[in-house]
């Protein structure tokens, strides 16, 4: 048995090429025989993830001498950079050098640039991409503090940048909006975060002007395993962690959480300012006291929420 559209990314318009009804096409999303590449896009389950089927699918929704930047370029080089509320969603986005070309509704979103050089550019499957260095630039630049700096974070764990050549790069840029954020985070940097909310809670504690904490700290538990606090202050005895509402609201999340810290808290006397979207993200400086306090540091005032 062949794939569906032999194997190619398809536009959800186009379901009725592939199948008999809107109902069918529903039904094969649900039972796992299609899912979806990227917003509205679908192709054969079957089909393994690459570089090239994204950057195929792409191609369905970008004028041909558009370039796939921001967070969909990103996508296409292996990094999941979107902020939330777009997680997943993978809307392709693209550069264009003048104003007169829009993006097709509900597929794609356009964004102007003037400044594309050639050197910028790659090519993927007969796409033109931004290279891993500009796209890292460029949501250094453009994108909320801390989600900015998730977003390099990614594409550093990917494997695709190095922090090195990101900043010879952005210091040979002028005038451009966000580039002393971007010079700044990309000094940040980190392969070793594991999830986003990390590297927001990371973000949260260096702009609070706090320590370097380590990151990834490894200790034994109990039985002699070993375990990682996401974030440590060794020297005092402090894990600062992020729950984040995706892996951590259910009970039994929780309760293996507190299970764990527990053990460290009873043991060795860790303690674990827990932080959440809403303490990280929020104008109350009470974590950022909290953390202080326990790490005899004064914050700053917040520069962000």
């Amino acid at each position: 048995m062949g794939f569906i559209n032999d194997g190619l990314p398809f536009l959800s318009k186009d379901a009725a090429d592939h199948f008999s009804s809107d109902g069918t096409f529903r039904e094969a999303l649900r039972s796992g025989v299609i899912r979806w590449i990227a917003r509205r896009i679908a192709v054969d389950a079957q089909v393994p993830d690459s570089r090239a089927l994204r950057a195929q699918a792409a191609r369905l929704v970008m004028p041909s001498h558009a370039v796939a930047c921001d967070d969909f370029a990103a996508y296409i080089w292996g990094a999941e950079t979107d902020p939330p509320g777009r997680r997943w969603e993978h809307r392709p986005t693209y550069l264009v050098t003048h104003g007169s070309y829009v993006s097709r509704p509900g597929y794609a979103l356009v964004r102007q640039s003037t400044r594309l050089p050639e050197s910028d550019v790659v090519e993927i499957e007969h796409l033109l991409v931004t290279s891993p260095v500009r796209t890292a630039a460029d949501l250094l630049r453009t994108h909320y503090r801390p989600y900015a700096l998730a977003a390099g974070d990614a594409m550093y764990r990917a494997g695709v940048i190095a922090p090195a050549e990101v900043a010879a790069y952005l210091a040979d840029l002028h005038c451009l909006n966000g580039l002393p954020q971007a010079r700044e985070l990309v000094t940040r940097l980190t392969s070793e975060a594991e999830s986003p909310g990390e590297s927001w809670l990371r973000c949260r504690i260096l702009d609070a002007g706090f320590p370097q904490p380590q990151i990834q700290f490894r200790i034994l538990d109990s039985r002699g395993i070993w375990r990682r606090f996401d974030l440590a202050y060794e020297e005092y005895r402090v894990a600062p962690e992020y729950d984040g509402r995706e892996n951590h609201s259910a009970e039994a999340d929780q309760d293996a959480d507190e299970s764990r810290r527990d053990d460290f808290r009873h043991r060795l006397g860790w303690r674990f300012p827990i932080g959440t979207r809403e303490s990280v993200f929020g104008k109350d400086p009470a974590y950022d006291l909290e953390l202080g306090a326990m790490i005899r540091c004064a914050p700053r005032p917040r520069r962000w929420f």
